[in-house]
């Protein structure tokens, strides 16, 4: 299995045994670009828009149905769009995230190259069933969904809470991963991650506060170049109209 890791300017891979990703923790990140991936910078947008302008005056991510896909009892949720023909990338969201909280600008870039496959866990927008309560049971429904999609290998995209269920599907099943791209995340059980820090906890907690308000900051540092960063963000994650997923809640 290869785990490649990309900077902004460089981009590198290193052969990882699973004895060894087990033993590091599947601590493999992506440091400095979780917040380009969450914020879509200005030269990221430039390159989605002068790479294929047929490609991207179609906005797949927008207007790309829901699926459903039986494993066992229950179906999972699911978006598929882009170029055929390429190793599919399988996205991973963050705690209380569903398919509604990818951002256009990556997915549509990601999709003018290769199949993109957005899945909400079980219990999660209109998945069905109880969410499970282990990165393995939430692994375990993954590994499974991907079995089901036809092709020997995936590329895993995990974002927060998604990276580390990434990290559990490449220990549990390897031979269905050919790269990961962990974003913003960790460990799962690794020190200081087993739980939220108090700031985040009340801001989670606020009742008067609108998803939007939580999430900008959450995600967002209190300046005005991000907040303004954030709101746009926000903004491209509203423009799909139909057929949305339910919100979730911690």
């Amino acid at each position: 299995m290869i785990v490649e890791k990309m900077g902004m300017r460089r981009t590198f891979q290193v052969d990882v045994s699973r004895r060894w990703f087990l033993h590091n923790g599947g601590a493999i990140v992506l440091t400095g670009v979780a917040v380009a991936m969450i914020v879509g910078r200005k030269a990221l947008a430039q390159t989605v828009s002068g790479r294929d302008s047929t490609m991207t005056q179609v906005n797949l991510h927008n207007s790309a149905p829901t699926r459903f896909q039986s494993i066992g009892d229950i179906r999972l949720a699911y978006r598929r769009f882009g170029k055929e023909g390429a190793t599919p990338v399988v996205c991973l969201q963050h705690f209380t995230g569903t398919m509604n909280n990818w951002d256009p600008i990556h997915t549509n870039r990601l999709a003018q190259d290769r199949p993109v496959i957005l899945v909400d866990y079980r219990g999660v927008g209109r998945s069905e069933g109880q969410t499970p309560e282990s990165m393995q049971g939430l692994a375990a429904d993954i590994i499974a969904f991907i079995r089901t999609l036809g092709v020997e290998k995936v590329d895993i995209f995990g974002f927060s809470i998604g990276g580390m269920v990434a990290q559990q599907v490449a220990l549990d099943a390897p031979e269905l991963v050919r790269r990961l791209l962990l974003v913003g995340t960790g460990p799962a059980g690794g020190e200081g991650m087993q739980e939220f820090s108090d700031r985040v906890k009340e801001i989670i907690a606020r009742r008067n506060a609108t998803a939007g308000e939580r999430q900008l900051e959450l995600f967002f540092a209190p300046t005005a170049t991000s907040q303004a960063a954030g709101k746009a963000w926000l903004t491209r994650i509203a423009e799909r109209q139909i057929d949305r997923e339910p919100a979730s809640r911690p």
